[in-house]
C-alpha cells in the first residue's frame, strides 16, 4: 500500500495584524484571507498542508533606498554617511524584530518552520550571530 505523502509548503508569509497583511498584497485580499498566521492555520488544515515555511518578509533593499532618497541634498559627505549608516542600523533592527516574531510564531504554532532573514545590511559576523541567536531562541 503506497505511503501518504507529506505536504510541505515551502514558501509563505504572515503578518502581524490584518493592515500589514492587506498591505504587502497591495490592499486586496487573496482568497479571502489578509495573511493572518491564524489564516495560516486554516489554509493548511484546508489543504492537508504539515508545514509551512514561514519566511520573514522586509523589504530591507526598498526600505533603504526611501531612506536615502529622503536625505536632504546638502548634506556634507560625513552627516551622510552617519545618516546612511543609522538608516542600516535601523533596517537591520527591524529585520531582527522580525526575525523573532517568526521564530514565535513557529514556537507557538506545531507545523510551522521559521527561516529568518539575513539581509543585505548584515556583515557575515553579524549574519552568523542572527542566525546563532534565532537558533536558540
Amino acid at each position: 500500500m503506497p505511503q501518504e505523502a507529506t505536504v510541505i509548503d515551502c514558501h509563505t508569509h504572515a503578518f502581524r495584524d490584518a493592515a500589514q497583511g492587506l498591505n504587502a498584497m497591495g490592499g486586496a485580499p487573496r482568497v479571502g484571507y489578509a495573511g493572518l498566521v491564524d489564516d495560516l492555520k486554516a489554509v493548511r488544515r484546508k489543504a492537508g498542508i504539515q508545514t509551512s515555511v514561514l519566511l520573514a518578509l522586509l523589504p530591507s533593499e526598498g526600505m533603504r533606498d526611501a531612506a536615502r532618497a529622503r536625505l536632504a541634498p546638502d548634506l556634507a559627505p560625513e552627516q551622510r554617511a552617519r545618516a546612511e549608516e543609522e538608516t542600516n542600523e535601523a533596517i537591520i533592527g527591524r529585520l531582527q524584530r522580525m526575525n523573532a516574531w517568526v521564530c514565535d510564531v513557529a514556537r507557538e504554532n506545531p507545523g510551522i518552520l521559521p527561516f529568518v532573514n539575513i539581509g543585505p545590511f548584515l556583515d557575515p559576523e553579524r549574519m552568523r550571530l542572527e542566525i546563532l541567536e534565532k537558533v536558540e531562541k
